[in-house]
């Protein structure tokens, strides 16, 4: 007893230290940090004991190698999260030597006539310097977080300390030149850049002048490094906490009467109503670029294969019943919140939670804006997602109540009907498709059978519509592979690099003539392949070259390879927001034009008309003022928390299987992380939906309590 009282007084002060040292490092000025230490961890001290005692005596005994494995897995996890979490980096404040950084303006380019704009940032020891920091006359204007300037003027000034800093300049068709004086020493640099989009670019004015290899985060001095891994620390410890109580939390298991397919479609009816709201609203539904082009490709025929050649076949076919976008949102609608609603009805049984907390999930799933309004709007993403959420209602169906049985007929022709949206819609469909079906096929032995005809059926059925039926069609094959080559090119380009042989350099001469680097945004590939000057066609048939020098490329400068992927992949991982983060475009296809909310391009056959005109404003500023909130649009957060679920349901219902809730979504993410070429919400739509029909069911699931082990399935 003494040695557990002695292990818990030692574990109050590291804690105590830890958290005290923390919350001075990102909350109080160096100069005050000894008080504030010494006031945190007495506070910590004291608070902690309660908490440490009840972790003592709830957590399972397990093995030391078993427990410092675990302690290793969660602080790595805390150490991931403190890059994907909106966590500032700290201290605040540096003790490095002084220095005074001068930033002018030096008037226009030589290269780009009258242009003469500058736009800089300070950073130092890696926190981004507030603009009011910085003395600047009226001559310099506040934009964005940066200091602007349109022509020559008096210098702006900050003085401060750091053992790193930086000047970070935007360079664009509209950039001067600009000098930067740091303590006396000046360099000049010219900011003008001929096309393409904003792109930054770092001048070092003390410290180590390596280059970054994560360019969306700041540099680390050591102190700000030991803040960081005494932050994982903690994140590991709370991640730790919060999981226990979820796993040790009481539970009220319910057994549901009605049949499967009811709760699906009573679950459904919240989404449903949702997206008849919006619809009444913004009728005939919300159009994007995307949207038009494929609905005016469906009533004029489908020339190529840049957009999914059976969703618009999809959009053809409805257009000769209802000639009205509003048709096919309705359709897609449906499949959504039915898609939902199977998989929180499968949640709910194979959990055992009760139907308030699936009825929680199924408003959540029918006001979260980011699958509200994407229910409404006409893009592939929709009936794609509906499939995943399908598919995966369905594996975890078949892993625990052997239903459906796909020997039957309707179960058979609905599973492949689903299975074919998937592989069909979207590049991340096949490896999900593929993954789902090996799951099953491997864990559900009842329908191995059957699994192994489906998977046969939508193979082979897969490879005659993307071959033979899409020449028989007549449809030019777009090969749009090439635009994640050209995204991946660009960004050697903008780097500096050369092409990798000659025959490469020509073609490159030969897709963007005037120029030798590529207009690029690491966010983005529309800077790069709609650009004028980028010849798509010429691009599209060389798709084999481009993807040879990107890959030869990428071997000999892995570092900028890294530095593009960190960027695209955010939308993966990403939590937050940062002044270095990779700009994110979210959110439905709804902006204000003259005061006007706009919902459908002008000029198209398919035009606006609201059934309830004073709702529009309304609504649009709900839409508006979600998007300040950005947990609510970040598909990461949600992975995140899913992810957290899943392994608290494992704990509580001592069956890993339950797991395999998130190998669907997973496997679209991972494709996504290496294959995306632009930040849209929209992509990660299945994880929104995932997370939010099962996140009640996971965190208070539980083992069926009339059997002693979880039930097998032979």
């Amino acid at each position: 007893m003494r040695a557990d009282q002695m292990y818990l007084a030692l574990a109050r002060t590291v804690a105590s230290v830890a958290v005290s040292f923390s919350l001075v490092s990102h909350l109080t000025p160096i100069r005050l940090g000894a008080l504030f230490f010494a006031v945190f961890a007495v506070l910590g001290f004291l608070m902690s004991g309660p908490l440490l005692a009840w972790v003592r005596d709830t957590q399972p005994r397990v093995s030391r190698p078993t427990a410092l494995a675990s302690a290793l897995l969660l602080w790595v996890v805390g150490f991931a999260l403190t890059y994907a979490l909106p966590v500032p980096v700290a201290p605040h404040e540096s003790a490095g030597e002084p220095i005074v950084v001068e930033v002018s303006a030096l008037g226009a380019s030589p290269k780009g006539g009258s242009n003469a704009e500058v736009w800089f940032a300070i950073e130092a020891d890696g926190k981004r310097v507030p603009p009011d920091q910085i003395r600047h006359d009226a001559g310099w204007r506040v934009k964005d977080g940066m200091l602007t300037a349109a022509q020559a003027g008096t210098p702006a000034r900050w003085i401060g300390r750091a053992t790193s800093a930086q000047v970070v300049f935007i360079s664009h068709p509209w950039s001067g030149r600009a000098r930067v004086a740091a303590n006396g020493q000046p360099q000049d640099v010219d900011l003008y850049k001929p096309s393409g989009s904003n792109t930054t670019r770092a001048l070092r004015v003390i410290g180590d002048a390596n280059p970054q290899l994560w360019m969306q985060y700041p540099e680390r001095t050591a102190l700000q490094r030991l803040v960081q891994l005494v932050d994982a620390l903690l994140i590991a410890f709370a991640v730790y906490v919060l999981q226990l109580w979820f796993v040790c939390a009481l539970r009220a298991p319910s057994s549901p009467a009605e049949s499967l397919w009811c709760a699906s479609v009573r679950y459904a009816l919240p989404s449903w109503a949702v997206s008849a709201s919006l619809l009444v609203v913004f009728w005939p539904g919300v159009m994007s670029n995307d949207s038009i082009g494929q609905w005016q490709m469906a009533a004029t025929g489908i020339t190529s294969d840049w957009h999914p050649v059976y969703h618009t076949l999809l959009l053809t076919a409805a257009r000769k019943i209802w000639d009205t976008p509003g048709f096919v949102v309705m359709l897609q609608a449906g499949a959504l919140g039915l898609s939902s609603g199977y998989l929180i009805a499968v949640t709910e049984r194979v959990t055992r939670t009760s139907s308030a907390l699936a009825h929680l999930a199924s408003w959540g799933c029918a006001l979260l804006p980011a699958i509200a309004f994407s229910s409404v709007t006409l893009w592939k993403d929709v009936p794609y997602a509906a499939s995943v959420v399908a598919i995966t209602a369905a594996a975890i169906s078949l892993l625990f109540l052997q239903r459906p049985r796909l020997s039957r007929p309707v179960a058979f022709a609905l599973s492949l009907a689903v299975l074919l949206v998937c592989v069909l819609f979207r590049h991340n469909g096949p490896p999900v498709a593929l993954a789902s079906l090996l799951i099953v096929f491997v864990l559900s032995r009842v329908n191995r059978n059957a699994i192994a005809l489906l998977a046969l059926s939508v193979a082979g059925i897969a490879m005659v519509l993307k071959g033979p039926m899409i020449s028989a069609l007549g449809v030019e094959r777009s090969n749009v592979a090439f635009t994640l080559y050209a995204h991946h090119i660009a960004a050697h380009l903008e780097a500096g690099e050369a092409a990798p042989t000659k025959e490469s350099g020509a073609l490159f001469h030969q897709i963007v003539k005037t120029r030798s680097v590529w207009p690029y945004r690491c966010s983005v590939v529309d800077i790069t392949i709609f650009n004028p000057e980028f010849d798509r066609s010429v691009a599209a048939r060389a798709s084999g070259e481009l993807r040879e020098a990107w890959l030869r490329m990428a071997r000999e400068n892995p570092g900028t390879e890294l530095r593009h992927l960190a960027c695209v992949s955010s939308l993966v991982w990403l939590m937050d927001e940062s002044d270095q983060a990779p700009l994110y475009e979210a959110g439905a296809s709804i902006y204000t034009t003259n005061g006007q909310v706009q919902w459908v391009q002008p000029g198209l056959d398919a035009r606006p008309g609201s059934f309830a005109p004073e709702s529009v404003g309304t609504v649009a500023r709900w839409l508006e003022e979600s998007r300040r909130f950005n947990l609510l649009w970040r598909p990461a957060a949600w992975l995140y928390l899913l992810l957290f679920a899943a392994w608290v349901a494992f704990r509580r219902m001592k069956d890993w299987r339950i797991l395999l809730v998130a190998a669907p979504v997973i496997v679209h993410s991972a494709v996504l992380a290496v294959a995306n070429v632009a930040q849209d919400a929209r992509y990660q739509l299945p994880v929104f939906i995932v997370a939010l029909a099962t996140l009640p069911g996971l965190l208070r699931a539980g083992p069926d309590p009339g059997s002693a082990t979880p039930a097998r399935i032979d």
